[in-house]
């Protein structure tokens, strides 16, 4: 109990920060929203964008929100990715260990890092990322997509999810294409 009410409380911390970096992000949405997608200063187009489906949230949220609402909409947003992580955490440590102790330490571990609490809950679209990546590992586990098994090959919804997952994953960081050409290299 003291652990979860740690996880749960540990970015409350960071509540009040909002990087630079999102900063950046919030302004290339607004400006998506206004149709001038990858456009910083408006009329010059810019490869400042590192998270072209972080943009579009954004840019969504400022169609449909309130502009000035938009930063703590992507704040709680931030927040529910990272809690949704650690619950992925623990689904997949359980899977793997088949031990709800080990699963437990695993998801305390990754839940109480603090450069990962900060860097999942600042604005910035690095938890979502996580919370799709570990999305993709848990569903793979679940459903034996390691499975070597000759004959045993996951069906075609199986690898068509698997595949539009791993291509959100790309939509959000670069370091998508990495655990894409890892899973695909695997497979």
């Amino acid at each position: 109990a003291v652990s979860w009410a740690a996880i749960f409380l540990s970015p409350f911390i960071y509540i009040g920060n909002y990087a630079g970096d999102s900063q950046v992000h919030l302004i290339y949405g607004l400006h998506a929203s206004q149709g001038a997608f990858f456009e910083f200063n408006l009329g010059e187009k810019s490869p400042g964008v590192t998270s072209p489906g972080y943009m579009l949230f954004i840019a969504f949220l400022f169609k449909t929100s309130p502009d000035i609402l938009v930063p703590a909409i992507i704040k709680a947003s931030n927040l529910m990715f990272w809690y949704g992580l650690i619950l992925l955490v623990y689904l997949t440590a359980k899977s793997l260990f088949r031990d709800g102790r080990w699963a437990l330490a695993a998801a305390v571990t990754a839940g109480l890092l603090p450069g990962s609490v900060y860097n999942s809950t600042i604005g910035m679209e690095n938890g979502i990322f996580a919370f799709v990546v570990f999305l993709w590992v848990y569903l793979a586990v679940r459903w034996s997509w390691f499975s070597t098994i000759p004959g045993a090959s996951p069906s075609i919804r199986t690898e068509v999810t698997m595949g539009i997952i791993l291509g959100l994953s790309c939509w959000l960081r670069p370091e998508g294409f990495i655990v894409a050409a890892i899973a695909l290299s695997y497979r």
